[in-house]
């Protein structure tokens, strides 16, 4: 049985122009990680990260405060669904909700109303070049198989982003879409979620974990984009 620890990237660059980039918060919360991991003795044998630039950069910072060299693996099967062009669909066929520039709260309104459209086949997804929510289950599928062919009893770190960890979280609990859409939105920034694998079963060890941030001095770095 593989012990697999998944690890939301560090905060991004949420309102810039670009993203996919951490913001300089976003660099801190995974230095500290990355502290935390070293400290704590987990020492994991692999990283595998998303082909995303935040993904790579949250896992360049925990590399570093690690003793030892790891193998850094890139699998886009951890990539984020694209959410950016998700809202696109999702207000072309609803122009009247859209929100005023800058209005983050509303943002993520729009986010949770496009993923539940999407979870129900009710957009035209072709416009935009997007893949399906059955696709996209598949793709986590295929990925946390890929990851648990090493049975290495050291742990195997992923860094990928809160969509597809909850994806992964609905497909181990049985939960439907609402309740995905729902975990996502709880998965904070630099947390961990521990699973043990094994071909036919994955379980749920611990779920979103900030252990590394609990410090009162770090309550300020706690973050959800």
């Amino acid at each position: 049985m593989a012990k697999i620890i998944l690890i939301r990237h560090a905060q991004a660059s949420l309102g810039k122009s670009n993203y996919d980039e951490l913001s300089p918060l976003g660099i801190q919360q995974a230095r500290i990680l990355g502290d935390y991991i070293s400290h704590a003795g987990w020492q994991p044998e692999r990283i595998i990260t998303g082909s995303l630039f935040r993904h790579q950069q949250t896992a360049d910072c925990i590399q570093q405060a690690l003793s030892h060299t790891i193998n850094v693996e890139t699998n886009p099967g951890w990539n984020e669904f694209d959410f950016a062009s998700l809202i696109r669909c999702f207000l072309n066929a609803n122009p009247e909700l859209t929100p005023k520039a800058g209005d983050i709260r509303s943002f993520f309104s729009i986010l949770k109303k496009s993923m539940l459209a999407w979870s129900n086949n009710e957009l035209e997804l072709e416009a935009q070049q997007l893949e399906s929510w059955n696709s996209f289950s598949n793709r986590i599928t295929q990925a946390i198989l890929d990851a648990g062919s090493d049975s290495s009893d050291k742990p195997t770190l992923i860094v990928s982003s809160g969509g597809a960890i909850a994806m992964l979280l609905k497909q181990i609990l049985e939960v439907n879409a609402r309740t995905m859409i729902d975990l996502n939105f709880q998965i904070r920034n630099t947390s961990f979620t521990e699973i043990l694998f094994k071909p036919h079963k994955q379980s749920l060890v611990a779920f979103n974990q900030v252990n590394h941030l609990s410090d009162k001095q770090y309550q300020d770095l706690l973050t959800y984009a």
